[in-house]
């Protein structure tokens, strides 16, 4: 057992050395940048507290039809504007499958 710990302190030294030498302070599972910068998002005060620790990314606009032919953004509009949301088995892969059908009985085979 004692071999065990010693084998476990030596490679938590080393790996700790390691860590040391590139660089990377960390307390507990983050870095010590992030910590800093999930702090300053915390207390801005714009947009602070528990808003300001929600991921960036669900906050961006997205806009995946900019680059859509728009006889293309229409016929998406159309089967969007169908769902009245009384449905929730509706998937993304259905929906692609509705919107290929309309495009195709339009006679956009060309895009």
């Amino acid at each position: 057992m004692s071999e065990r710990l010693q084998r476990e302190y030596v490679v938590n030294r080393e790996r700790r050395r390691k860590a040391e030498k590139l660089g990377r302070a960390r307390i507990g599972p983050a870095p010590v940048k992030t910590l800093k910068n999930w702090i300053s998002a915390y207390r801005d005060e714009s947009n602070g507290g528990l808003f300001g620790l929600v991921d960036g990314r669900s906050r961006r606009k997205y806009n995946a039809f900019d680059s859509l032919d728009p006889e293309v953004h229409r016929l998406v509009e159309e089967q969007m504007d169908a769902l009245d949301g009384s449905r929730s088995d509706l998937n993304l892969d259905e929906l692609f499958r509705r919107t290929v059908l309309a495009v195709k009985a339009e006679g956009l085979l060309d895009l």
